[in-house]
C-alpha cells in the first residue's frame, strides 16, 4: 500500500470514529431528552435550572436569584452567561420544557468545544488527523457523553478555556491586537464562569507560549518574545481581575442574607481548595488513577496500557507531550482536590488532557504503523462502551427522588405562585423549589441557634414579606441536637401554628 492510499484509509476510518462520536453523543441525549434532571447531582442541576426559572418570571439577569435561602433571594457563584443562553433558547422556543433547554445549550456548546481543539491542531505536523482522532475519542468518552447532557455549566466553561488556549496558540504565532483581545475576552469569561475549569487551561496556556517561543528562538528576538510573555501575562491578570471583581460582587451580594453568609469565596475557601492532608489522602489518589481514568476512558486499565505502551513507543519529544498531557489532567485535583473527590462531574474540567493524552499517543503509533490504527480505535471505543454503561448509563433516569417529585407535585397544587415554602431536613437543596415553581426558605442542618431564633422573631422579613403557604418538615438533626433544640422548636412553633399538618412521604407538611 503506498502512502497515498494508505492516508486516505486512515482518514476514512478516523471520519468513521468521529462519526460514530457524534452519532453516540447525540443518541444518550435524544435518550433521556425530556426527562426530568433529577438524576446525577440533581441538587447542583436545579441549582442552575432554578435560577433560569426566576429569571423568565423577571428576577434580575446579573445579581440573579437562586430562591432556596429566603430573603434576598440573590445567591450567585458563577457568572451567568449559561443561563442567560438558556432563558433566551426557551424564551424563543416555548415548545421546549425549561430542562430541554437546558440540556440543548450544554450540548451545544460541547459540540463547539471542537471548534477550539481544531484551531490548536491547525498548528500540529498532521493536524487534520490528530483532530479527529482527539475529536473521535472526546465524543466517545464517558464522562464528556453523560455530562453534557445534563442542565449544567460545565460545557459551557470548557469551551471558553479550549477558546483561551486556541487564541493564545493563534497569537504567539502571529501576534495582533485582534489575538490580544479575543485571549483576554476569553480568558476573563471563562475564568468567570467557572474557575475550577479555567485553571488547568491557564497552565495548558503557558505550556503553549513556553514552547511555542522555544521553537521559534532563532527566529524570534528577545525582545519580540519578551513582548509576547508579557502581553499573554496580562491576559492572565485581567482574567484574574475580571474573577475578582465578579466574586466581590457576589459575595456582597450573599452578605445580605444571614442564611447565605455561609457560601461566600471567604467562607468556602478550605472547601474549595481543601487542606494538606486532603492532597496526600487515599481517596485523591483514588479519584485520580482509578475513578477519573474509568469515567474518561472506560477503564483505568487501559491508561496503564496506554502509558506503558507510551514509554517503548514514543521518541522523548513526544513523550514529553505525552507526560505534559498527564500533568495537564492531574494538576487540578492539588489545586481542587475535595471538590474533585466530592463531585465526580468536577473532572469535566480536566479528563480532556487524559483523552487527548491517549488521542494523541494512538495517533503517533499510528503514524509509524498504520495497520495498528483500526485496532487501538476499536479498543479505545470499546473501553469508553464499557466505562458509559458500567459508570453512566443507568442514570439517565431519575435516581431516587420519588419523594422531591412528590413534595414538589404537593407543593404546587396547595401554595399560591407567589408564596414561599418553607421547609427543614431538605438541605438548601434547589430540587424541590425549582419543580415546585416556588421560592423557597430552607434551612439546613447545622444552622445555628441564634439564626434559627432570629427567623422565629420575624418569619416575614426572610420570606421578603411574601405569605409562607407551605412548611415541610423533612427528619433533621435539629431535634436531636442539644444546642439547636430549643431554638429551632421555636422556629418550628412560630411557622406551624395555626396550620393542619399532612404525611407526605416521610415528611410533614403544614399549610
Amino acid at each position: 500500500m503506498n502512502t497515498d492510499s494508505g492516508s486516505k484509509v486512515a482518514a476514512r476510518i478516523e471520519w468513521t470514529l468521529l462519526g460514530l462520536g457524534v452519532l453516540f453523543s447525540l443518541s444518550q441525549l435524544i435518550l433521556g431528552f425530556s426527562q426530568s434532571i433529577l438524576d446525577q447531582y440533581a441538587f447542583r442541576q436545579t441549582q442552575t435550572a432554578i435560577s433560569v426559572y426566576w429569571m423568565l418570571k423577571g428576577d434580575s439577569w446579573l445579581a440573579y436569584a437562586t430562591p432556596v435561602l429566603g430573603a434576598p433571594w440573590a445567591l450567585p457563584f458563577e457568572f451567568p452567561l449559561y443561563q442567560w443562553i438558556v432563558a433566551l433558547l426557551a424564551e424563543c422556543c416555548p415548545f421546549l420544557s425549561l430542562d430541554e433547554a437546558g440540556r440543548l445549550v450544554s450540548e451545544f456548546f460541547f459540540f463547539a468545544c471542537l471548534w477550539p481543539l481544531w484551531r490548536i491542531s491547525t498548528h500540529c505536523k498532521s493536524g487534520r488527523s490528530l483532530f479527529r482522532i482527539c475529536a473521535g475519542l472526546l465524543l466517545c468518552s464517558p464522562i464528556y457523553v453523560f455530562w453534557s447532557r445534563s442542565f449544567m455549566i460545565e460545557s459551557t466553561a470548557l469551551f471558553f478555556s479550549l477558546w483561551f488556549v486556541a487564541s493564545i496558540t493563534d497569537y504567539v504565532n502571529a501576534p495582533s491586537a485582534y489575538g490580544f483581545a479575543e485571549t483576554t475576552i476569553t480568558g476573563a469569561l471563562a475564568a468567570c464562569i467557572k474557575i475550577t475549569t479555567f485553571v488547568g487551561f491557564s497552565f495548558a496556556g503557558a505550556l503553549v507560549v513556553l514552547y511555542i517561543l522555544y521553537a521559534n528562538r532563532n527566529n524570534n528576538s528577545l525582545k519580540r518574545q519578551l513582548f509576547i510573555i508579557a502581553a499573554m501575562a496580562l491576559t492572565i491578570v485581567i482574567a484574574i481581575a475580571s474573577l475578582y471583581a465578579w466574586t466581590h460582587f457576589s459575595d456582597g451580594l450573599k452578605m445580605k442574607n444571614i442564611l447565605a453568609t455561609g457560601y461566600t469565596s471567604e467562607a468556602l475557601k478550605t472547601w474549595n481548595f481543601g487542606t494538606l492532608a486532603q492532597r496526600k489522602s487515599p481517596d485523591l489518589r483514588m479519584t485520580i488513577f482509578r475513578r477519573a481514568p474509568n469515567e474518561a476512558l472506560g477503564t483505568w486499565l487501559f491508561v496503564l496500557a496506554l502509558t506503558v505502551l507510551a514509554l517503548r513507543k514514543l521518541s522523548r519529544p513526544q513523550l514529553l507531550a505525552y507526560g505534559l498531557l498527564l500533568f495537564l489532567f492531574a494538576a487540578p485535583f492539588f489545586v481542587f482536590p475535595n471538590l474533585h473527590v466530592i463531585h465526580h462531574y468536577y473532572q469535566y474540567a480536566n479528563s480532556i488532557f487524559l483523552v487527548l493524552a491517549a488521542a494523541y499517543l494512538i495517533f503517533c503509533i499510528a503514524h509509524k504503523r498504520p495497520k495498528l490504527l483500526t485496532a487501538l480505535l476499536l479498543c479505545a471505543i470499546s473501553f469508553d462502551a464499557y466505562g458509559y454503561v458500567k459508570f453512566f448509563y443507568q442514570s439517565i433516569k431519575p435516581q431516587n427522588r420519588e419523594l422531591q417529585v412528590l413534595l414538589a407535585s404537593y407543593a404546587r397544587r396547595n401554595v399560591n405562585p407567589d408564596d414561599v415554602v418553607a421547609g427543614f431536613g431538605l438541605d438548601w437543596s434547589s430540587e424541590v423549589p425549582y419543580y415546585a415553581e416556588r421560592r423557597a426558605l430552607l434551612i439546613s442542618n447545622g444552622t445555628s441557634d441564634a439564626v434559627l431564633l432570629k427567623i422565629a422573631a420575624d418569619p416575614g422579613k426572610f420570606a421578603d414579606g411574601k405569605h409562607i403557604g407551605l412548611v415541610i418538615v423533612c427528619p433533621n438533626s435539629f431535634s436531636e441536637a442539644a444546642g439547636t433544640k430549643t431554638a429551632y422548636n421555636t422556629l418550628l412553633d412560630r411557622l406551624t401554628r395555626g396550620r393542619t399538618s399532612e404525611v407526605v412521604g416521610s415528611c410533614v407538611t403544614y399549610k
